[in-house]
Parts: C-alpha cells; sequence; structure tokens
C-alpha cells in the first residue's frame, strides 16, 4: 500500500465545527485535536469533502475509491462495500498572523510540534524525509530570514542557522508548502495567538433574532492530509484533486472553506541529511 501526501490551501476563511456543546464565550469552536490541541478536520470530515467533490466531477470513480454510499437501512449497509483508499485526519501545519512591525502585512506561524508531527508522519508511512531542522530549542520563537520581525506584538529576533544545509533545504520545502515568512513559534507564543471569532446574526423579517460567536481559522492557513491505497488508485485520485478548490467544513453559502488542494511532493523535494 502506497500513501500520499497533499496539502489544503485555505483560500477563504474555513470553519469545521468541533459539535460540542460548551459554555465559554464561544458558541461554535473549531476543532481541534485533541492531543495537540491544534486546528484539524477530522478523516470523516475529509473524506466527505472530497467525495462530494468527486460526486460532483468524477462520479464513475466515487464508489470504488471513497466505498458505497450511505444505506438506510441495517440490511443495506451490510450489503454495503468500503472503498479502497483510506484517509487519514488533516493537520494543521502554519495559518498567518498580522505582522505588527516591519514591510509584511503578517507572516505564516507554525511550531516545533506541528512541523514534527508531519514529519514523523510522512516518514513511518513513505520512508521519505522531508525536512529536518536543526538547532531548535523549544521556548525560543524563530524566523528562517535574518530580518527581526513582531508578530501581532510579539517580538523575533532569533535567526535560524541557515549555513546548515538542512535548514537550507528544510526552508526550501516549507516555502514551497506553506509560502514565505514563515516563523516557528514557541509553545508559549503560540497560544497566546487565539483564533479569530466572528458574531454572526440570525434575522427573520429583517429583525435579529440571535446573535452567535463563531470561532474559525483564517484563510492562507495550510493544513496537510495523507492518503492511502494502491498506486492505480492513488493515481486516479491524484488526476482528479490535485491542484483543485475543494470545499471543505461548513458555512459555504457565506463562502467558507474554500480550500486549493496540492499533492505535497515527497517525491521531488528531499531533504539530505
Amino acid at each position: 500500500m502506497t500513501a500520499n501526501l497533499y496539502f489544503i490551501k485555505c483560500l477563504t476563511n474555513l470553519h469545521v465545527g468541533s459539535g460540542d456543546v460548551n459554555f465559554n464565550i464561544i458558541d461554535e469552536e473549531i476543532e481541534k485535536d485533541p492531543v495537540t490541541g491544534y486546528p484539524t478536520i477530522n478523516a470523516s470530515g475529509v473524506k466527505g469533502a472530497l467525495r462530494q467533490f468527486f460526486e460532483e466531477n468524477a462520479p464513475q470513480y466515487t464508489e470504488r475509491l471513497f466505498g458505497s454510499a450511505a444505506k438506510n437501512s441495517q440490511r443495506e449497509q451490510n450489503a454495503s462495500t468500503p472503498g479502497s483508499l483510506k484517509f487519514l485526519a488533516a493537520s494543521l501545519l502554519a495559518r498567518p498572523a498580522r505582522a505588527s512591525a516591519g514591510n509584511n502585512a503578517y507572516h505564516m506561524i507554525s511550531t516545533k510540534t506541528a512541523l514534527d508531527q508531519l514529519r514523523h508522519m510522512v516518514f513511518s508511512l513513505t520512508g521519505s524525509t522531508l525536512y529536518e531542522i536543526k538547532g531548535l530549542q523549544p521556548e525560543i520563537d524563530y524566523m528562517f530570514s535574518n530580518t527581526a520581525c513582531e508578530v501581532e506584538g510579539y517580538p523575533v529576533s532569533t535567526q535560524l542557522d541557515m549555513t546548515n544545509e538542512s535548514n537550507k533545504q528544510a526552508n526550501k520545502y516549507l516555502k514551497s508548502c506553506i509560502g514565505t515568512n514563515v516563523l516557528i513559534l514557541s509553545e508559549d507564543t503560540w497560544k497566546k495567538l487565539p483564533f479569530p471569532v466572528i458574531a454572526r446574526n440570525y434575522l427573520e423579517n429583517g429583525e435579529s433574532e440571535n446573535v452567535w460567536y463563531e470561532e474559525y481559522v483564517p484563510h492562507e492557513s495550510v493544513f496537510w492530509f495523507m492518503v492511502l491505497g494502491s498506486d492505480s488508485d492513488l493515481q486516479t485520485f491524484h488526476d482528479t484533486v490535485n491542484e483543485k478548490v475543494i470545499q471543505f467544513g461548513g458555512n459555504s453559502s457565506v463562502g467558507y472553506g474554500l480550500c486549493f488542494v496540492k499533492q505535497g511532493g515527497i517525491q521531488d523535494v528531499k531533504a539530505e541529511n
């Protein structure tokens, strides 16, 4: 069985609800990984969004790759067949944060935790080494460039050792999947930069009936996920979804969840240690 890596870049804001009842000021929180606390799209959500895309664009492959459609009765469910592909949850790799000083409008921020999670999963399933970043201390905020910056009021002035060949290759790879102006923040700084919250309003006959507060993942954020299957089925999947715009999560009627999906290039870019 082969495993392929894909990135999801949010072209618009994204809201994948947690579905949990809570008593916080935020009525609709985003789904978060129970271990890291980072935003995630569970595997069923990833599969559901991709299945919908196939049903609309390549229906001849849908049942083979994704399995039988949902059945109503227990007898029908027993007769259903599984799909040939296996989907992993999508994990957040990086998100934008406003630059409060300097010439950039924003920086893409990530953490050692998020970068290690991606690297370890890809290596476990494929044996490919995407990158290896040398010299990271978990309590320090790092930048790849040599220009000190400030993100939402927090200064970042420590540069990674860019004379190290592994770090050069890591910078090259992360630029290809995240973009420029990448910062690697400590967990302490990351937790001080909450995800945006917007007030939503329900109108009935032009009058406000209910206001609720909804958390979301901002556009430009990048997730990653992996798909497992045979070479031929993965090729069919790749030919259909690579570099396509696909809708994930809810609130599609207000433009949420439009994402650009592209392969992670694990055969094209490999950091040499």
